[in-house]
């Protein structure tokens, strides 16, 4: 069965199994998530404003994997219901959505178009910047993006809002790192005021930087005081890999060259990173002296020789 066919089955089967409760509905919905449109099912009180969201393109990997339309149905309204008990049937909208809870994230240019219509952004390299509020939701963390409407309710720019969400503890002190090696996160990572002179010790002179919920946070790269810290305990600049959206690898420049380190960014995004979850298929430079993120060098370089070939006097 082919997916759009196999979304109409499982919307159907859900309001069939849902469609006489007299305290419960169920919806579908679109959610555009880092340029890709996934399709949700919400479920939730008639009467309130929060619910849990599961997707369909999760529930069809199911389906591939030889499972019943009817058990895929009955195993996620299930989940559904117990992540669904004692919920609140609203959220205090001014406890969760407030300047203190603002948070950065960055997302790829291409592709978010018509969601940076909606939102703040300011442009940092081929990404984006957009903010998002990170609270506890009912069922762990969880964030929602500011929205145009917020930023002009409040009178906040989006160099305002940079500067508030770099500030907060709810970004700063969510910081950490862990070395490469611990991609699974199976022992604890280092957060962001901890000792890492431990780090240039690695075999492998190289970290993932994220946040404790590793959701959204490929943005710690804009803590240039974090970097700083990273590239002080190595003894050199940093190269910097933007993974997914979710994390970034921070490796010392002398462990690989420049085309080795795109290289690996290329094999990442064919073969780990999923597309609703990719950053950048670029690669970038942390230099210490300046603390600026910038292109590599070679690539800064080759850059400005074609800009002045390009402005020489023709003779």
């Amino acid at each position: 069965m082919e997916f759009q066919q196999f979304k109409k089955e499982i919307e159907t089967q859900f309001l069939r199994n849902v469609g006489n409760d007299p305290d419960y509905t169920i919806r579908s919905l679109t959610v555009p998530k880092n340029g890709v449109d996934l399709t949700g099912f919400t479920y939730m009180r008639k009467d309130g404003n929060v619910g849990i969201t599961l997707y369909a393109e999760n529930m069809y990997e199911q389906y591939k994997a030889s499972i019943s339309i009817e058990q895929i149905v009955k195993e996620n309204l299930h989940v559904m219901r117990e992540y669904s008990k004692g919920m609140p049937k609203k959220l205090d909208d001014d406890k969760l959505f407030c300047k203190e809870n603002i948070i950065p994230a960055l997302i790829p240019s291409r592709g978010n178009e018509a969601l940076l219509k909606t939102v703040p952004h300011i442009p940092f390299q081929d990404m984006q910047i957009i903010f998002k509020f990170a609270f506890e939701g009912v069922g762990g963390p969880s964030t929602t993006n500011v929205t145009n409407s917020f930023a002009q309710k409040h009178g906040y720019s989006g160099q305002e809002l940079l500067n508030i969400a770099k500030n907060n503890a709810v970004f700063k002190d969510r910081i950490i790192i862990t070395p490469i090696v611990n991609y699974n996160f199976e022992d604890l990572p280092s957060k962001r005021n901890d000792d890492f002179s431990y780090i240039n010790e690695l075999q492998e002179r190289a970290v993932i930087i994220s946040n404790t919920d590793l959701y959204y946070g490929a943005a710690a790269v804009l803590d240039t005081d974090v970097l700083s810290k990273v590239s002080e305990a190595f003894g050199e600049n940093l190269h910097i890999l933007p993974s997914d959206i979710h994390g970034c690898t921070l490796i010392a420049e002398s462990e690989k060259s420049e085309s080795e380190v795109q290289d690996l960014q290329y094999m990442s995004n064919i073969l780990a990173t999923l597309p609703a979850e990719r950053l950048s298929d670029s690669v970038y430079y942390f230099d210490n002296k300046t603390k600026q993120i910038t292109k590599p060098p070679q690539s800064q370089e080759k850059t400005e020789q074609q800009c002045t070939s390009q402005t020489e006097p023709k003779r």
